[in-house]
């Protein structure tokens, strides 16, 4: 037994899980509430399942329990003759349904329930379905006609009470906001009026939301909270936000679905686009968060697709097949359903890809006074990294040198929209970062930038390249302006093209794709149709994902051993094996020292190799995906034999190889002449 905010809480251990508060659950109550646990539907916040064997999950209830448990303000000072509140309910026959002895459970009045969710515990209640809580003289009014004198009659002791300051910075709070909680059960704030702060929606523990607090109850009661108090505010929010509060979607700069997209211009107009047609209104059916860097969008006055292509007197692509991939990711950047590739552009110093990074970013999700303060070439880690790309619906990262593994797998999750699996809270202004649905912009100078192991990554880039513009330079002043000038109407073609997409271009239930990203690809051919483009998109983004597994295969120092044992080995049945292939601990031990000795006798290696037959064939699990698609290579595990685990790894069509290795000849010789002719 503990004692948390006042509130008695019984920890009993059941088959190694604790239950808060304890209470005897047949079978079926269990199996349901750990199936409620799981789809994230359970609401009944006093009792929670943990690994009662794990210290630290103990600890962490009860630090959890701290926050969501009802802090019970008593509205009476203890006195000669006052009951408790538990003991008032069982001297008045209320209708319990459960006697825990230091609470007590029933139907709640306020809201009418059917299930007990008021709880009364000693000093007052609390409804964990409503959020209605008061003390003990609070808790008479609710279940009787009486009045404050005819209370205070009955019980003389019972002295008449001011109200606190927070009671009224609650009661301030209240009346000025609507609590809702996303599907991560972060919890916000909804203001009614958010002039003074210029952001509608507030996460409940955030600095920015105990400066609104703070400030507005100064207002209203000619004296600024304490920090206890804030705190004590936030928290019972945050507790009753979490139980009650109205779960939503929550989007930045644009939302909706298939039939509906709504995009947000920042000063509090919308556009609704539907396959029908496009309107400016001042409200939506969707809720957004406006941060407070975000800028406010050119209200598009044209809406002929054609403009479009004014975008490429602005920036610097001219190839026909990167026009095509980069049109297709600027309307897929539009659809808040969509998977985004990671758009990397890459070019010489002076080749202009910063440039086209911003005007990308002010095209689709403009900041304040169009800043580039959001462009960093150099995250301070990846909680920093977490953070920029959650409070942007379009984000850049600038002058990229190298992206690391542990980078790689975030910027994964970013494409696919996925939450990031920590028990860690990633935070940038307090606020909870779990859900991410940024849109990536990178910029590099070449598109080697994935470490060893990231071709999961690759595959999920589009590559732009872009050339300097040697001897037609202009300056960047001259084509900011442009920029400004074209902007409502290339605005406006995209939104025209958006509103042509879902009319014309969603894939229909059931529709095959080669490519792994299919609404990508989806756009990019409604779009080779719509606009008639000049290079269609299949072809372009089949030759741009094969480069990508080029640059990923390129990144893993052993790629050269597997091509050449291919070449070496391909069909050989060692050791007699009939058909097992080969052991993983031969194929290290035997061939991958041999290689390993020859390629560092000539200089070529000095990074990093798999030091056992573990790691080897770790490493050839992560490429053997572009080995396929590139060279044709498959990986077989043919299971354990002899005591030993066996592979296969052979070619489908030799003919792949055999035509790289032509073409290295070809290099060589190339290297040679030159050699001959400089010396």
């Amino acid at each position: 037994v503990t004692r948390i905010n006042g509130v008695a809480v019984d920890i009993k251990a059941v088959d190694g899980y604790a239950i808060l508060p304890s209470k005897e659950m047949s079978p079926q109550e269990i199996e349901r509430e750990e199936a409620e646990e799981k789809e994230g539907t359970r609401r009944d916040f006093t009792r929670h399942w943990i690994n009662y064997s794990e210290p630290e999950e103990v600890d962490d209830i009860l630090k959890h329990l701290e926050v969501i448990l009802p802090q019970i303000q008593p509205d009476v000072k203890p006195g000669k003759n006052i009951p408790s509140a538990t003991q008032w309910a069982r001297d008045h026959n209320l209708n319990i349904s459960y006697d825990g002895g230091r609470y007590l459970q029933m139907c709640c009045p306020v809201h009418g329930d059917t299930k007990p969710s008021l709880s009364i515990y000693h000093d007052g209640y609390y409804c964990h379905g409503c959020g209605a809580a008061g003390g003990l003289f609070s808790l008479i009014k609710l279940f009787t006609d009486k009045s404050d004198d005819e209370i205070y009659a009955e019980f003389p002791g019972i002295k008449k009470q001011k109200k606190t300051i927070t009671d009224n910075v609650i009661e301030i709070v209240r009346e000025r906001v609507k609590l809702l909680r996303d599907h991560n059960n972060n919890s916000y704030f909804k203001l009614n009026d958010y002039s003074s702060v210029g952001i509608n929606l507030l996460p409940i523990k955030s600095k920015i939301t105990r400066y609104w607090i703070a400030t507005t109850s100064e207002e209203v009661i000619d004296k600024l909270p304490s920090e206890s108090v804030l705190s004590y505010v936030m928290n019972h929010y945050d507790g009753q936000c979490v139980a009650t509060g109205e779960k939503t979607e929550i989007f930045r700069r644009v939302g909706g679905d298939r039939e509906t997209i709504w995009y947000d211009l920042g000063n509090n107009n919308f556009v609704k686009i539907t396959k029908d047609g496009l309107g400016v209104y001042p409200d939506t059916d969707i809720t957004f968060i406006k941060e407070t860097n975000q800028g406010i969008q050119e209200v598009p006055t044209s809406q002929s697709v054609k403009n479009i292509f004014k975008l490429f007197e602005i920036v610097n692509v001219k190839d026909p097949a990167q026009q095509t991939l980069l049109l297709t990711w600027i309307i897929n950047a539009m659809l808040p359903w969509a998977q985004s590739p990671i758009l990397l552009l890459c070019g010489a110093r002076g080749s202009g890809k910063s440039f086209m990074g911003r005007i990308i970013k002010r095209l689709l999700d403009p900041v304040e006074g169009d800043k580039s303060e959001l462009l960093v070439n150099k995250p301070k880690d990846i909680n920093y990294l977490i953070g920029l790309l959650s409070h942007n619906a379009v984000a850049v990262l600038d002058n990229v040198s190298m992206i690391d593994r542990e980078t790689s797998d975030v910027l994964c999750n970013v494409v696919t929209g996925g939450v990031i699996p920590t028990r860690e809270l990633y935070t940038t202004n307090d606020q909870v970062l779990i859900d991410i649905r940024s849109k990536l912009i990178v910029t590099a100078i070449n598109s080697q930038i994935f470490e060893s192991g990231s071709g999961d990554l690759a595959e999920r880039t589009v590559s732009i390249e872009i050339s300097r513009p040697e001897d037609n330079y202009v300056s960047e002043e001259y084509l900011n302006e442009k920029f400004s000038e074209y902007r409502s109407v290339i605005f406006g073609a995209v939104l025209s093209l958006v509103k042509g997409y879902l009319r014309d271009g969603i894939p229909k239930a059931g529709d095959k794709s080669e490519f792994r990203l299919t609404t990508y690809a989806s756009v990019g051919r409604y779009l080779t149709k719509a606009l008639n483009l000049q290079s269609p998109f299949d072809k372009a983004y089949r030759l741009n994902q094969a480069g990508m597994s080029q640059t990923s295969l390129e990144a893993e120092p052993v790629t050269e051993f597997f091509i050449d044992f291919v070449r070496q080995y391909n069909g050989v049945d060692f050791q007699n094996s009939s058909g097992w292939g080969i052991s993983t601990e031969a194929l290290f031990n035997t061939y991958f020292n041999k290689w390993v000795a020859a390629t560092n006798d000539i200089g070529l290696y000095d990074q990093k190799l798999p030091n056992n037959s573990a790691k080897l064939l770790s490493r050839l699990k992560r490429i053997e995906p572009d080995l396929r698609k590139i060279y044709g290579i498959r990986i077989e595990t043919t299971g354990m034999h002899r005591g030993k685990k066996w592979i296969k790894i052979y070619a489908t069509d030799m003919s792949l190889l055999n035509n790289e290795e032509e073409e290295e000849e070809s290099e060589k010789k190339a290297q040679t002449s030159i050699g001959e002719e400089w010396g």
